[in-house]
């Protein structure tokens, strides 16, 4: 089987992490929101390093957010580095995969509206004009 040079952008967040994050701030519970914090950090480590397993990199991270660049090849794979963080820090994280970064961008979008903790595609982006006003309203919200 010949290999593809092509490269994919993921766009890769982090599900219900900013509520934990917040309500450790709330709570006034620094060592939890410390815990919190180290899972996040180790959490970009392995996004970091898997990407760089796969034959891409990260272009952008922080706090429960990435977007690296992957090969055709490499997206094979995503399942199973949210399934390595899942185990790892137990949280579960959203991707979205497309040839551009918009398309990642909006294809996050749609995982968190179908529900979360799952991985769509650039095929799965094609919104209406009632997902772009939702999509909108949970960048904004977020």
């Amino acid at each position: 089987m010949e290999s593809s040079n092509k490269t994919f952008y993921v766009a890769i967040d982090g599900d219900g992490i900013g509520r934990k994050v917040g309500r450790a701030v709330l709570q006034n519970d620094s060592d939890k929101l410390h815990a919190i914090s180290a899972k996040i950090d180790a959490a970009q480590n392995l996004m970091k390093e898997w990407a760089k397993e796969v034959g891409g990199k990260k272009i952008s991270g922080g706090g429960d957010e990435c977007t690296i660049t992957v090969s055709e090849e490499g997206i094979k794979e995503l399942e199973s580095l949210r399934k390595k963080i899942e185990n790892a820090f137990e949280f579960t994280v959203s991707a979205g995969v497309g040839k551009s970064l918009s398309e990642a961008g909006k294809a996050l979008l749609i995982a968190k509206i179908k529900g979360k903790n799952r991985t769509e595609d650039r095929k799965s982006t094609r919104l209406n004009s009632s997902h772009a006003n939702i999509s909108y309203a949970v960048f904004c919200l977020k």
